[in-house]
């Protein structure tokens, strides 16, 4: 999991253990935000899975500039998904804002 942070652009990593199969867990800084990351192998493929604090996108954001994505605060965390997705090449990603939707029920 540490080779896919660099991979990913995570700083300020902390590794512990997390799963019972010995999966690890990467805390860390991604496009700025505090975030935890994980690979969660599933039956036929594996997801990563990068969370963080809806709270902390939130205050990047700035609702009075318009429309125009550039000049939002967020856009870090846009470049830095486009990037690993770039990297890693996957079959599928998407940012969800809803936990619910990341429950393995749904997979």
């Amino acid at each position: 999991m540490e080779s896919l942070s660099d991979c990913l652009g995570i700083t300020d990593r902390m590794v512990e253990p997390w799963g019972p199969d010995g999966t690890d867990l990467v805390a860390g800084r991604w496009a700025g935000i505090i975030c935890e990351s994980v690979l969660l192998p599933l039956t036929h493929y594996d997801a990563l899975m990068i969370t963080f604090r809806f709270e902390t996108l939130e205050a990047m954001t700035d609702s009075t500039s318009g429309d125009a994505l550039f000049e939002d605060g967020a856009i870090a965390l846009v470049h830095a998904f486009r990037d690993a997705c770039t990297e890693l090449s996957p079959a599928s990603a998407f940012i969800s804002t809803h936990p619910w939707a990341l429950s393995r029920l749904w997979w």
